[in-house]
């Protein structure tokens, strides 16, 4: 199986465990529509919501989400048994360059986070970078996936990033109904129950989404 650095077992890589640096990233990237700095509220099937970058603060919510996920999402998301988060890897998920390595949060009207998207370069400068999704199962089925994989696949975008690649389990069929939303899939690798998908975004398309989330947020 190909080494995925967005698989829990893999996050300890000290090669993508950056350290906030803020000047730099509103000097390199200020302009981006998905920043460090992005914090917005919206309404989504009648009720409010929140979304940003993921912050060293939200550690909580991460040790609380993996309580809300059924064995079947964690399964889904983290192939295997996930019982708890290490500090090592709560440092991994809460604290990056917003460059090579960005996440986005979505919190509800409690305040508390419900979902979670995440883009890796596979290498400083590269077009590829690997994304996962998490949305605790409560929240699950309206859509909210769709629309933060978009996010996801817009803030890849904005940093340069070309081609999408996802490492799904076979049996998660929403996320491969969902691979195909930003783009085309050029490439399946599958590795005994697992799949790799290789998804080249498509400009028009996240320049047209980019324009309504400025009418959305």
């Amino acid at each position: 199986m190909r080494r995925s650095e967005l698989n829990c077992s893999d996050l300890l890589d000290s090669k993508l465990t950056f350290i906030l640096k803020f000047p730099l990233y509103d000097k390199e990237v200020k302009e981006y529509f998905f920043n460090l700095k992005l914090n917005k509220t919206f309404k989504w099937q009648g009720l409010s919501y929140q979304i940003g970058a993921v912050l060293p603060s939200y550690r909580r919510d991460f040790i609380e989400g993996l309580h809300e996920l059924s064995v079947n999402s964690i399964r889904n998301r983290f192939h295997g048994i996930k019982k708890e988060f290490s500090e090592q890897e709560l440092n991994y998920l809460t604290q990056f360059d917003g460059i090579n390595h960005f996440a986005i949060g979505i919190r509800n009207e409690c305040n508390e986070g419900i979902a979670v998207a995440r883009m890796v370069k596979a290498a400083k400068d590269s077009l590829e970078a690997e994304v996962a999704i998490t949305i605790i199962d409560k929240y699950q089925h309206k859509g909210l996936g769709t629309f933060l994989y978009q996010c996801i696949a817009l803030a890849a975008y904005e940093r340069g990033v070309e081609i999408l690649i996802i490492d799904l389990l076979d049996q998660n069929e929403g996320m491969l109904k969902l691979a195909s939303k930003v783009g085309r899939i050029a490439r399946k690798i599958r590795h005994l129950d697992t799949l790799t998908l290789y998804i080249h975004l498509d400009k028009t398309e996240m320049e047209n989404f980019r324009e309504d989330l400025n009418r959305l947020l």
